[in-house]
């Protein structure tokens, strides 16, 4: 693995941590929402399922990525990691693809799924070109598709 796309899957696994510190240990959450929001690019976009209503949600700019990561930590959202793996074969880094294993949630336990969801679809997490890729997009919903996959089953 490429030192650029190890340092691209790292971004990706600080994004996942910092909704995951927040079910079991509150006070690493400034520590790790501080982590995760330097992986971003400055004005980044972004995308995910809100289960409760059912729809696809959208965050732009830091602002929008840190009000994102606020509400994961507050519903003890984990994502587990099933496989990262190179959207995009021709350039070093640029795309990742990310397949869930899992997802819990608050949101999730109380609409009856105590165990969680495997989620129905990929994440895309684009970035930055250079040597210290920063995230441009991270779509873990389907922006402009079928909400159907922001429905738990």
């Amino acid at each position: 693995m490429s030192r650029l796309l190890a340092g691209a899957v790292a971004a990706v696994v600080a994004v996942v941590v910092a909704g995951a510190h927040g079910s079991s240990r509150p006070t690493t959450y400034s520590l790790s929402n501080r982590q995760a929001l330097a992986t971003f690019a400055p004005n980044p976009a972004g995308s995910d399922c809100d289960y409760r209503r059912g729809r696809v949600v959208t965050f732009r700019g830091r602002q929008g990525v840190a009000a994102w990561l606020r509400s994961r930590f507050a519903d003890g959202d984990y994502l587990g990691i099933d496989r990262v793996w190179d959207g995009n074969t021709e350039s070093p880094v640029g795309v990742l693809a990310v397949d869930w294993k899992i997802r819990r949630s608050a949101t999730l336990r109380r609409l009856g799924f105590p165990r969680g969801i495997v989620p129905e679809l990929s994440a895309k997490v684009v970035f930055t070109q250079g040597p210290r890729p920063r995230i441009r997009a991270f779509g873990n919903g389907p922006v402009g598709g079928d909400p159907s996959s922001c429905r738990p089953r």
